[in-house]
């Protein structure tokens, strides 16, 4: 199995009173079990509910459609990053790091603080 993180320095496991402790501690519970997958694409189906309770499937395409270029399933905590499909102008890092922060800190990191921190920590991964 994978090997758990250390918690960050400083952090009393949620124990500190201090806001930054606080804040640290959380994002550290949330990205301990994070896996990345990578795939070479991701394909979106679209579904409706029936009038009757079933679910249908009204995606047009058999296969269904090229999705976006990555995705972040909360329930497994698994980010999938459609390799294959990436413009060379788009890192994988760039699209954890957005994935880490729009979906994964949401509501622990603000908006401003998430938009400010996407590049650093695209850098910090793709080093």
């Amino acid at each position: 199995g994978a090997e758990a993180l250390p918690l960050p320095p400083g952090s009393a496991g949620g124990a500190s009173q201090d806001p930054e402790e606080d804040l640290s501690t959380s994002i550290h519970r949330r990205l301990q079990h994070l896996q990345v997958v990578f795939v070479s694409t991701l394909r979106s189906r679209f579904c409706r509910s029936g009038s009757t309770g079933g679910i249908e499937d009204v995606t047009l395409a058999p296969d269904g459609v090229e999705g976006s270029l990555y995705f972040l399933d909360r329930s497994s905590q698994t980010c999938f990053i459609a390799r294959g499909s990436l413009p060379a102008s788009v890192s994988p890092g760039l699209l954890l790091a957005q994935a880490i922060l729009q979906r994964a800190l949401a509501g622990v990191v603000l908006l401003e603080e998430r938009e400010a921190l996407e590049a650093p920590l695209s850098a910090i991964i793709n080093c």
